[in-house]
């Protein structure tokens, strides 16, 4: 009886062996989907300009916007952050804006942290905040993590509806956050979005994936 339960156990345990290593063969076959490419959108890619160096990096701004005074972020060298920034107006008021944030020292692990970390900072500075999932994908082949947001900025000269976008990577000898956002007055008490108004984020946004290492 004993060697019957013996037999039947080794028998058990060859078949479960069996289908293990089935299974783990049948994993390292499954192929696994490449991360989508993102590139400027053609349609927009006339509003952009010439490529600007930044540090060892490339990237092609929206004629929209003018560039801020250097000198006005220098400040933020010493935190270990190479801050360049974008903006436009429509009259005395800032309108839309894209920055890129060169980071020297970071203790995050991935694009997702980083991206996180940005979300969680520009939902301090917004109301009724809200943001996409986070999604991977390869910008001239550099690895980043990608979210769309949209809050309500209430200021002395008033409030705001805005939205934006963040991609962030950890996949270059320094980290990268380029950010890009689109603002306009609120036009009744639910600050209700206006799409008509959002002229200038695709253009942002396409300078934002022009982004490559030089």
């Amino acid at each position: 009886m004993k060697k019957a339960l013996y037999i039947i156990s080794a028998v058990c345990f060859a078949a479960l062996f069996i289908i293990l290593c089935l299974l783990d063969n049948r994993a390292h076959h499954i192929a696994v989907a490449p991360l989508p490419t993102w590139t400027p959108d053609e349609t927009v890619a006339s509003g952009l300009a010439s490529g600007v160096v930044l540090q060892e990096y490339s990237i092609q701004p929206p004629l929209v916007c003018n560039r801020t005074d250097a000198d006005a972020l220098k400040m933020l060298d010493t935190f270990g952050v190479n801050m360049y920034q974008w903006h436009s107006r429509t009259g005395n008021r800032e309108a839309s804006g894209l920055s890129v944030q060169i980071i020297r020292r970071l203790n995050l692990d991935s694009p997702n942290d980083l991206l996180k970390h940005e979300l969680y900072l520009e939902s301090k500075d917004e109301e009724n905040f809200v943001h996409t999932k986070p999604e991977m994908g390869n910008i001239n082949g550099i690895v980043f993590s990608r979210a769309y947001w949209q809050g309500v900025e209430k200021v002395s000269s008033g409030s705001y509806a805005r939205r934006g976008f963040l991609y962030c990577t950890t996949d270059t000898a320094k980290a990268i956050c380029i950010s890009g956002y689109d603002r306009t007055p609120c036009s009744d008490s639910l600050c209700s979005y206006q799409p008509s108004s959002w002229q200038t984020l695709p253009v942002i946004e396409a300078a934002a994936v022009s982004f490559r290492k030089r």
